[in-house]
């Protein structure tokens, strides 16, 4: 069998997110592919890769390059990189994909189309429009990979992608999150200043992650029904939106209850979800929501929205509620909150839910879309 060789645009493997789908999935990747296969792995500067390459090791070659996301360079200068390096080809694990991609086979994956689904007003026309003509040309790939069916509906609706070009993916938890002991966790959860039973949430602060409502529906449970705990928000504050959630903190009358982390390390993130009471995911849109998995691999009860994909990712294992309705939010909170056999039902059904996405799933999924269309038989 002639040798190929694949080149994969890893450039955003630091961020969140799309970060983190690429190193759950890098690892089983380069081990479960074709011996016959080469890869070239385009990472920036200081980016360390011997822990994702195992047996692979010998056919991986890494370029070093520091084009910034949504640059004129990432666009332009890319495929001349690419050119030189004639791969078969390139897998770009994000919808901004090179200006020039003739005469290549290319695989993306589009995780969602948020900037043209909700009407966030601060996302000015240029940006939207940004976006608008990027997710097309990616829609135009040899292969578009989706982490979800509502992805994929999405897709189908606003752009009329050919379906047969369209394969889902699930995303899931990387392995470190399993199950903690108690005192482990608490002990780490000691660390950040967490002292007893708490609510937590996990991602940034952006309009269609819709902390109002949690804020809202926790100030409710903690005032009203007289709940004692906390609610912790881990997770990159939005700039735009810090001081518009601080001051809704500071209304709810909650701000001595909150604990807000920027950041903590997976291995401390893993031990707080273990913790915690239940996880809430509020989100008014969501291509995955990878929260939901994790927190369900760690064993811990799941309250979410019924928006974009989450149900897929939740199925029957979490309490469900319309994102603009706290209400229903607050009669969750006060279930988990009151009831040991309610968390313990809902995390044993988390758990469960969890097994069925793996990242040898992820793996082998994108391995035999990439076959595909290496051997031509992809484009519809």
């Amino acid at each position: 069998m002639a040798v190929r060789t694949l080149c994969f645009d890893l450039r955003k493997i630091g961020d969140t997110g799309i970060g983190r789908m690429i190193t759950t999935s890098l690892t089983p990747i380069l081990a479960r592919g074709d011996d016959d296969w080469r890869y070239v792995l385009i990472v920036r500067e200081g980016v360390e890769l011997e822990q994702y390459l195992g047996s692979a090791r010998e056919r991986v070659t890494v370029i070093r390059e520091d084009a910034r996301n949504y640059s004129w360079r990432e666009l332009a200068y890319i495929p001349i990189l690419v050119a030189r390096l004639r791969p078969d080809l390139l897998y770009v694990p994000h919808y901004t994909v090179p200006l020039v991609t003739r005469r290549l086979r290319l695989v993306v994956t589009i995780h969602d189309v948020i900037h043209l689904r909700l009407n966030d007003r601060r996302l000015d026309l240029v940006r939207r429009a940004y976006a608008h003509s990027m997710i097309r040309r990616a829609a135009r790939a040899d292969c578009i990979l989706v982490p979800s069916v509502a992805t994929k509906r999405d897709l189908l609706e606003i752009f009329n992608v050919d379906e047969r070009r369209l394969r889902i993916v699930p995303n899931c938890a990387d392995p470190l999150f399993q199950p903690q002991t108690a005192e482990a966790a608490w002990q780490t959860c000691a660390r950040y200043g967490i002292t007893g039973p708490f609510i937590l949430y996990v991602g940034m602060w952006k309009p269609h992650k819709n902390l109002p409502t949690l804020i809202e529906a926790f100030g409710q449970l903690r005032n009203q029904l007289g709940w004692r705990g906390q609610l912790v928000l881990i997770g990159t504050p939005d700039p735009r939106a810090r001081s518009r959630i601080q001051d809704l903190i500071q209304r709810a009358a909650i701000a001595r209850d909150v604990v807000i982390l920027d950041f903590v390390s997976d291995t401390h993130l893993r031990d707080i979800y273990s913790a915690a009471t239940a996880l809430v995911q509020p989100s008014l849109y969501e291509g995955w929501g990878l929260p939901v998995s994790e927190a369900m691999a760690c064993g811990t009860p799941v309250i979410c929205s019924t928006a974009g994909s989450l149900p897929e990712v939740a199925g029957s294992a979490a309490l469900m509620f319309e994102p603009t309705d706290h209400v229903r939010l607050v009669t969750h909170l006060q279930t988990v909150t009151s009831s040991p056999g309610e968390r313990t039902r809902l995390s044993n059904l988390g758990l469960e839910r969890a097994r069925l996405f793996s990242p040898e799933r992820t793996a082998d999924l994108m391995l035999a879309a990439f076959q595909d269309v290496l051997n031509d038989g992809w484009r519809g």
